[in-house]
C-alpha cells in the first residue's frame, strides 16, 4: 500500500533533531507514544488518523527516537491534510515531557498532578534559589531564579485544553524567610496528587530550616497517600511554625501517615511546629506511627501539638506519651486535652 510505504520510509531515514540533554536519541516505547496521543484531546485528529496504527505496525521493536518520531509526524502531514506542523510540534513536546517524567528521580524532584479539568495552575515559591518548572502540555520549561525569599514568585501553568497534567519542580533553595512558607499550593483546588520530595528542593541549609506552614492547606482536590520521603533532606532542630497547617483541611488524603515523614527532625521542640498539621484530614486511616516524632527531645514548646490531629476521624488506636518523642517531663493527658491535639479523632490518649 502506497501510504504504508511512504511512512515506512520516513521511519527508516528520518534525521534526528536536538532537544537538549541527548533526549532525542533515547528510545521511546510505543506505549508512551500511544498514551500521549490518546489521552489528550488536542491530538484527537492525530489519534483518529492512521498515524498511530502505522507506527505500531511498521517498526519491529516498537521503539522510536524523538527525532525519528517528529520527522515521521511531519511526513504524515503530506498524507493527511488534517494534521499540520503545529500539531506535530505540540505532540512531540508532550512526548518529550512524558519521557522526562519517566526518567525523573522522585527523590530529587517534586511532582504535582492536576485535576482533569485544569486549564490554569498556580503556586508560589518563597525561597531564594534557582528552580526548574516543567508544566507539561504546550508550556516551555521555566527557569526560575529568586533572590528575595520574602516576596518570592508566583508561578503559572496555562493550558489550551482541560486535562490532568503532571508538573515537575526541581532545583535547590539557597535561603529562607521563615515568615513565609518555602512553597505554597494553599487553596489550589486543582491539585490532585503529590509525589517526590520537597526536602530535596528546600533542604536544611546549615542551621536554617524551610517552613511548610499551610503549604497544602485547603487543597480540597488533593487525594492519595502522603509520600514518605516528602521532607527527606531536612534534618536537625525544627523552626517555629515549621509544619503548621501543612495539610490543613486536606480531607481527600488517604492511607496511613508515613512513619518516616518527619524522621530528619531532631532536638528541642519549637513553638507551633506541628499545630494544625493534619487538621480535618478525615480520609487518613490507621493509627499514628509510634516513631512519627521520635527525634524530638527537651521541654515542650508552646502550642507545639495544638489541634495536630483534630477532626482526623479516620485515625484510630491508643497512644501514650511516647508518641511525642522524648519530651521532658512527658506530656500528660491534661496537656494534650488542653491543646485539643486529638479532638474529634478516633485516637485515645492514655498515660
Amino acid at each position: 500500500m502506497k501510504m504504508k510505504n511512504i511512512l515506512f520510509g520516513l521511519l527508516i531515514v528520518a534525521p534526528t533533531i536536538s532537544y537538549g540533554n541527548g533526549i532525542e536519541n533515547k528510545q521511546i516505547p510505543f506505549q508512551m507514544i500511544y498514551e500521549t496521543v490518546s489521552n489528550n484531546s488536542t491530538y484527537e485528529t492525530l489519534y483518529n488518523s492512521d498515524f498511530v496504527y502505522y507506527l505500531k505496525e511498521q517498526v519491529p521493536d516498537q521503539k522510536f527516537t524523538i527525532g525519528n518520531l517528529f520527522s515521521s509526524c511531519v511526513g504524515y502531514t503530506k498524507i493527511d491534510q488534517n494534521i499540520d506542523l503545529e500539531m506535530c510540534k505540540s505532540f512531540i513536546k508532550s512526548v518529550v515531557y512524558e519521557q522526562r517524567r519517566s526518567i525523573t528521580d522522585p527523590s530529587k524532584a517534586f511532582i504535582a498532578t492536576t485535576t482533569p479539568d485544569t486549564t490554569e495552575f498556580k503556586f508560589s515559591i518563597y525561597a531564594a534559589g534557582n528552580y526548574t518548572v516543567d508544566c507539561s502540555g504546550e508550556n516551555p520549561v521555566q527557569k526560575i531564579s529568586i533572590t528575595n525569599a520574602k516576596t518570592g514568585q508566583e508561578i503559572k501553568c496555562n493550558y489550551t485544553k482541560p486535562g490532568a497534567y503532571k508538573i515537575i519542580i526541581d532545583g535547590r533553595a539557597t535561603g529562607y524567610d521563615n515568615s513565609v512558607p518555602a512553597i505554597s499550593f494553599e487553596e489550589n483546588q486543582n491539585l490532585a496528587g503529590i509525589d517526590g520530595s520537597l526536602g530535596a528542593i528546600f533542604p536544611t541549609l546549615g542551621k536554617s530550616q524551610p517552613v511548610f506552614a499551610n503549604t497544602f492547606a485547603n487543597c480540597s482536590g488533593l487525594t492519595g497517600p502522603i509520600p514518605e520521603n516528602l521532607f527527606s533532606g531536612i534534618s536537625g532542630a525544627p523552626a517555629e511554625r515549621m509544619f503548621l497547617g501543612t495539610f490543613f483541611g486536606c480531607s481527600g488524603l488517604t492511607g496511613t501517615i508515613p512513619e518516616k515523614l518527619f524522621s530528619g527532625i531532631s532536638g528541642a521542640p519549637a513553638a507551633r511546629m506541628f499545630a494544625y498539621t493534619f487538621f480535618a484530614c478525615s480520609g487518613l486511616t490507621g493509627t499514628i506511627p509510634e516513631n512519627l516524632f521520635s527525634g524530638i527531645s527537651g521541654a515542650p514548646a508552646k502550642w507545639m501539638f495544638y489541634n495536630t490531629f483534630t477532626s482526623c476521624s479516620g485515625l484510630s488506636g491508643i497512644v501514650g506519651p511516647s508518641i511525642f518523642g522524648k519530651i521532658t517531663p512527658p506530656i500528660t493527658e491534661k496537656y494534650v486535652s488542653e491543646e485539643e491535639t486529638f479532638e474529634s479523632s478516633g485516637i485515645l490518649f492514655m498515660e
